[in-house]
């Protein structure tokens, strides 16, 4: 299955954010907010609204 539009994004991870080790992986946590609130944004996930949606501060 093709999909239908292609969408990405590049995002800085910094040693600030606790990601100086190599890319994200020192913030594997941020990196999975970061990607969760992409899918959610991308897919329409339900009761989108950035406090509900925001998993970079779980």
């Amino acid at each position: 299955m093709a999909c239908a539009s292609l969408r990405s994004w590049a995002l800085e991870f910094t040693a600030a954010e606790g990601a100086g080790a190599h890319c994200q992986s020192g913030a594997q946590r941020l990196a999975l907010g970061r990607i969760y609130n992409w899918l959610d944004e991308v897919l329409g996930g339900p009761d989108h609204t950035p406090e509900h949606t925001d998993h970079t501060k779980e």
